[in-house]
């Protein structure tokens, strides 16, 4: 994982693809106009990573009368993709169904064949641009021709009269009208993107670390199976847990607190002791805890689960503990309960260590 912090990565899979993703709370709340395009017959944009929400690459896309889309897809070291759809096709079941008869029909006493040549596709711009590359079917309708960085070629499209494309699936030709300006509208959302990226990077390296927002959370919490949470901000200093969040869930109460790490050491088994005594401070009666063992992630961070009870099992209180350590704080997140329902708190708490753990590789 190459994530900052274990938190923001847990969080990241709730975060929605806007421009705000690019240069944090002080983004424009619309995107940035170079982020829609629709120039010459052709439309597409900015897009986003489906399982990140994260800025991806821009693309361009036009229909034509022979049921074909023609794509052109660019990414922020702008690298040029074709795509070519026909939503006829059956590109991937074709393939297995080929493969599966291939099998069928092979010869188990002759011996294997050399590997096969992955596939390429020959591209053509109006017989002055004649290059081979790569390509594979991405979907069951759509080609891909991965053509790198390729000054020339982008040059050609945009000044050229016909594109082809010569593959083992078929041989298609489009005209390539309007394609200055969609191109040049192309690159400049991917100039955009990776202006704001970069002044994105300048504001959080002013700024400093920044602590887990409520929105961060309320992704954790429903990543963890706990949608159902109310959360509401706290007071951290007047707080004797110095909880930034707290939030109510059935029976249970959860919270949340962040100090920062004030160095590369890894303290988490001090951090928990002494977060544990701010809860026994608030106890009048009597008080036992239980700590597991910590575990170190790649020598910079860590995890620990711990457990604690006030007072008797009739009347007394439990919370369910657990800790990360990240790059710049330790985060701890409890659940309390009464006795009874100390399951209910192990289950929640857990829920949130077992997420956290698998976005840090832990």
């Amino acid at each position: 994982m190459t994530s900052r912090t274990l938190l923001c990565a847990a969080a990241v899979g709730g975060l929605a693809f806007a421009a705000t993703n690019l240069v944090g709370s002080a983004a424009a709340q619309t995107p940035p106009p170079e982020f829609t395009i629709e120039v010459s017959g052709w439309t597409g944009g900015a897009q986003g990573n489906n399982e990140t929400g994260q800025f991806s690459h821009c693309s361009i896309s036009r229909q034509y009368g022979n049921g074909l889309t023609l794509a052109l897809l660019m990414s922020p070291r702008y690298e040029l993709n074709i795509g070519l759809l026909n939503p006829n096709w059956t590109l991937l079941a074709d393939e297995e169904e080929e493969a599966t008869e291939a099998a069928e029909e092979a010869d188990p006493e002759e011996e294997e064949d050399e590997e096969e040549e992955p596939p390429v596709a020959e591209v053509n711009v109006d017989g002055v641009f004649v290059k081979p590359f790569p390509v594979r079917a991405v979907a069951d309708t759509i080609l891909m021709v991965t053509t790198g960085i390729d000054d020339q070629l982008v040059d050609m499209l945009m000044k050229g009269n016909n594109l082809d494309v010569a593959t083992d699936y078929g041989n298609y030709r489009f005209a390539l009208s309007g394609t200055f300006n969609s191109i040049t509208a192309l690159r400049d959302c991917i100039d955009t993107a990776r202006g704001l990226a970069a002044e994105a990077r300048a504001m959080a390296s002013q700024a400093g670390p920044a602590a887990l927002t409520g929105e961060a959370l309320v992704s954790i919490l429903r990543n963890s199976g706990l949608e159902n949470a109310a959360v509401a901000p706290q007071d951290a200093a007047s707080s004797p847990l110095a909880l930034s969040y707290a939030w109510s869930l059935g029976t249970l109460t959860g919270g949340v607190h962040q100090s920062p790490r004030p160095n590369r050491a890894v303290e988490i088994d001090k951090f928990t002791e002494l977060y544990i005594d701010q809860f026994e401070s608030t106890c009048t009666g009597a008080f036992t805890r239980s700590e597991g063992e910590s575990e170190v992630i790649r020598d910079l961070y860590a995890v620990k689960s711990a457990s604690m009870q006030c007072g008797d099992e009739t009347s007394g209180l439990y919370v369910s503990l657990f800790v990360a350590l990240d790059d710049n704080f330790y985060t701890a997140f409890f659940h309390q309960s009464s006795i009874a329902d100390r399951g209910q708190a192990d289950d929640a708490t857990d829920s949130i260590r077992r997420l956290i753990q698998a976005q840090a590789g832990g």
